[in-house]
């Protein structure tokens, strides 16, 4: 093990971790990161109450009072780690840039790809109590007037704004509804005499959202030394949601990433291996925050 003198947490290569970002990755776009400073803590939750109570106030008479209700819930950080070692002798004979520096942007990519299936794995029908199962007849990729994407967006929307009162600002279709929806026959239909071109956001437009994620980010879930088995990441969904423009303990939202500070870059010597280890670290925790700010579409494809 190596002594407390010859730890260091590198701050030049924790740069590069932090800049490091795989545009492929939707993970905080889908669950704004709201910075938390302790590795467990609660945070509240705010009984929805739309009740209108009565406000009229008769003279010399006292104002109505009016409650609300606070419950809280939990999240619980966990440590996301992975270190690799750099011996002097790859340092020496890298010749494409620097070996430390590609070793950083590799582990800090795979725990970014860690943080994505945890995300990704949010999205099923127990986990949002707005959700719908589409028919064979309704999948996007059907390409009938049956199966036209935009009545289905917008009854997601309505339902949000019914259930929880905000207006949905953001989905989510990953690559193979999204090529589904806009070469839908209903969609062309839609912009015809408008424009040729169809990409994400005119498809929002036509959804009434302010952004659309597209994820095409993919994972090999085959065991080491086996064939290769690549899929998405993100499945057979499409998905409707409302979060804040600036996230915060107070402001509803779909789903908050709990997230302590940023990624950290330790660096020690081991000489008997003739190398330097480097570790990268990350805590967070995905969480769905509100339910019913999010309606989740299934089997659409």
């Amino acid at each position: 093990m190596p002594l407390k003198s010859q730890l260091h947490e590198d701050k030049l290569l924790g740069n590069i971790s932090v800049k490091y970002r795989n545009e492929e990755y939707i993970a905080d776009k889908v669950f704004p990161i709201l910075p938390v400073k302790k590795e467990t803590d609660k945070y509240r939750v705010y009984d929805r109450n739309f009740r209108l109570p009565e406000t009229i106030r008769s003279a010399k008479g006292e104002a109505r009072e009016h409650l609300f209700d606070v419950s809280s819930a939990s999240y619980r950080l966990e440590q996301h780690s992975l270190k690799d070692h750099v011996s002097d002798r790859d340092a020496e004979n890298y010749d494409i840039f620097d070996l430390r520096r590609d070793t950083v942007e590799e582990l800090t990519d795979v725990i970014a790809r860690r943080m994505e299936k945890s995300v990704a794995d949010l999205f099923t029908t127990t986990g949002w109590s707005l959700n719908v199962s589409l028919a064979a007849a309704n999948a996007f990729n059907a390409n009938t007037t049956v199966s036209n994407p935009i009545p289905i967006f917008d009854t997601a929307a309505t339902t949000i704004v019914n259930n929880s009162g905000n207006k949905p600002n953001y989905g989510i279709l990953p690559r193979e509804a999204y090529i589904a929806c806009k070469n839908h026959t209903s969609v062309l239909d839609r912009v015809k005499y408008t424009s040729a071109e169809m990409g994400p956001a005119k498809l929002a437009g036509l959804f009434d959202l302010e952004e659309l994620l597209i994820p095409h980010s993919v994972i090999d879930t085959a065991a080491k030394g086996q064939a290769s088995s690549i899929s998405a990441i993100f499945g057979d969904i499409a998905f409707v949601g409302y979060k804040p423009q600036r996230p915060g303990p107070m402001k509803p939202s779909a789903g908050y990433i709990f997230r302590n500070a940023i990624p950290s870059v330790k660096r020690w010597r081991e000489e008997k291996r003739q190398s330097e280890a480097i570790e990268v670290n990350l805590y967070f925790d995905p969480k769905i925050v509100s339910s019913l700010s999010g309606y989740l579409i299934k089997d659409v494809i």
